[in-house]
């Protein structure tokens, strides 16, 4: 699994040089004693350092592997084995003022699988998911887990639809579903050569219309996904940005729905479809008891009330009925 930039680990504690520093001073020692004292304080002064030399490495080299454990639980992530967000964290200083291409992928459905099939499903779930981004992820790219159901390709070498399209070949490939899903993910890609955080926000903002509109992998557009705060946060959505009469997504059934001014995935418009069908059969219902003066009496909607709301119903149904069902029309 490819992982890329990868931080330096803690430094030696105990230098070459210091070693060399202390021999030779010790060196020194050793003739003086034998020259001025005797040959036997200078042998004991030998074994001395030569004993205290050997514990001090010993010491050194146990304290060394101890901070390289400390590094790398730190650095790695224990699910996953990819680096974690300190490592993102030092590759985006790195990054800043050079060009680089960021991916932000999001896990789909990932609470569903944790609901359904229990959290072991969950983990598999999120191993098919990192596995799927390896395959896209270049060798000289970073990528990495922030946490959650977020991970990050840092990519300096690669364009944006370069990126963006290795990620949607990988995302489309058959493979071995967790539960009855396929391990998938809303991924955006952004590209700049400034501040690396703040592509990693317009990536962000990419992630967040493909979330919308049920496309895969998208990459960021200013014109469709907002242009982030200087600090990387997303201006809040308002309602007439939702009901624009352009969409660069027009292509794909799901954003028919923007056209139609409803912003939501095909799992929303399914579930806003049952509900209208649900109150257009109470109302109905309504409409029965008010217009022959049988069954449930209800308290205040009269007929006139009940025909205009069964009209508004059915208008939106007829609407979101071909989005769902295109080859039905």
């Amino acid at each position: 699994m490819s992982t890329g930039f990868t931080p330096d680990p803690p430094r030696r504690l105990l230098r070459v040089g210091s070693v060399i520093g202390s021999a030779a001073a010790a060196a020194t020692t050793t003739m003086a004693l034998e020259h001025f004292v005797h040959t036997t304080a200078a042998a004991t002064f030998l074994g001395v350092f030569a004993a205290a030399t050997a514990t001090l490495l010993v010491c050194q080299h146990g304290e060394r592997r101890r901070a390289s454990a400390v590094w790398a639980a730190a650095h790695r992530d224990p699910l996953t084995g990819l680096p974690t967000r300190a490592v993102v964290e030092q590759a985006l200083n790195a990054a800043t003022g050079a060009a680089v291409t960021i991916a932000l992928a999001d896990a789909d459905d990932l609470k569903v699988v944790n609901e359904v099939a229990g959290h072991a499903a969950g983990d598999a779930y999120l191993h098919g998911i990192a596995a799927r981004l390896a395959a896209a992820t270049p060798s000289t790219a970073l990528l990495a887990r922030l946490g959650g159901d977020e991970f990050v390709i840092l990519a300096p070498d690669t364009g944006p639809n370069e990126l963006a399209a290795a990620i949607t070949a990988t995302l489309a490939e058959p493979g071995i579903p967790i539960g009855e899903l396929l391990p998938q993910a809303s991924v955006g890609v952004a590209a700049g050569s400034g501040d690396a955080r703040y592509t990693l926000a317009q990536a962000d903002a990419a992630l967040h219309t493909a979330k919308r509109s049920g496309h895969p992998v998208l990459v960021y557009a200013p014109e469709r996904d907002g242009i982030p705060n200087r600090d990387g946060s997303r201006p809040p959505l308002r309602r007439r940005d939702q009901r624009s009469g352009t969409d660069p997504l027009a292509s794909t059934p799901a954003t028919a729905a923007v056209q139609a001014g409803l912003v939501c995935s095909e799992t929303d418009m399914a579930t806003i479809l049952r509900a209208v069908r649900t109150a257009h059969d109470w109302w109905a219902l309504v409409l029965e008891a008010t217009s022959t003066g049988t069954g449930a009496q209800p308290p205040t909607p009269t007929a006139q009330t009940a025909q205009e709301h069964m009209a508004q119903y059915a208008d939106l149904a007829a609407r979101i009925a071909p989005i769902l069902n295109p080859d039905r029309q």
